[in-house]
């Protein structure tokens, strides 16, 4: 404190207003996050994640599975309640579609189709991991003759309910199975009457 005060000097203060830049307050706590090492980072999200509405999903009780889920919303976190809020379509029972999302990705007459094959397809992928997900949702988009980049953002939809996300692969994998087949399963049905 005392060097503090023995350095300010009232001469190196503008005339000018001073300008407080949340942006750039985002951009520098985003790096701050980037840098912080994964325990670290999980500690302090535990409270967050604890006083949510997601509190009691089971990837956040499974250690392993908390750490991936954290090290996926990273990269796009600026604030500590950007994890919390990216997480929630993922933690929820139930996805809930942005209305712009499905009329961005899912509204082509034939992506039904596209993703009930795509449901199948990750019924057989073995073994369920990311580089296998890939190749089970190329390997789709290529049988169908379609460019991976639809059916992509239509199972990104599926998944969250929004047009951007983690990395679709990863999420697949954290996710699973079952509940990625699900969630497909349950556009589908969403979009189907609509048809």
């Amino acid at each position: 404190m005392d060097a503090l005060l023995d350095s300010f000097a009232l001469e190196g203060i503008s005339g000018g207003n001073s300008v407080f830049d949340i942006d750039k307050l985002d951009w520098m706590n985003g790096q701050y996050i980037a840098q912080l090492p994964p325990d670290a980072l999980e500690t302090v999200l535990r409270p967050l994640f604890a006083a949510s509405d997601v509190a009691t999903a089971p990837l956040l009780s499974d250690a392993s599975a908390y750490r991936v889920l954290v090290e996926l919303l990273r990269p796009r976190a600026k604030r500590l309640t950007d994890f919390v809020d990216q997480a929630r379509p993922l933690l929820a029972d139930t996805v809930e579609y942005e209305s712009a999302a499905i009329e961005k990705h899912v509204s082509s007459a034939d992506i039904v189709s596209h993703l009930e094959a795509l449901a199948d397809a990750l019924r057989t992928t073995n073994p369920f991991d990311a580089v296998h997900v890939e190749g089970a949702v190329r390997g789709t988009a290529e049988r169908r003759s379609i460019k991976a980049g639809p059916l992509i953002h239509a199972t990104r939809v599926a998944l969250t309910g929004r047009t951007t996300s983690p990395g679709l692969f990863e999420l697949i994998t954290l996710l699973g199975r079952e509940v990625s087949v699900a969630r497909i399963e349950r556009l589908v049905a969403h979009v189907r009457p609509q048809e």
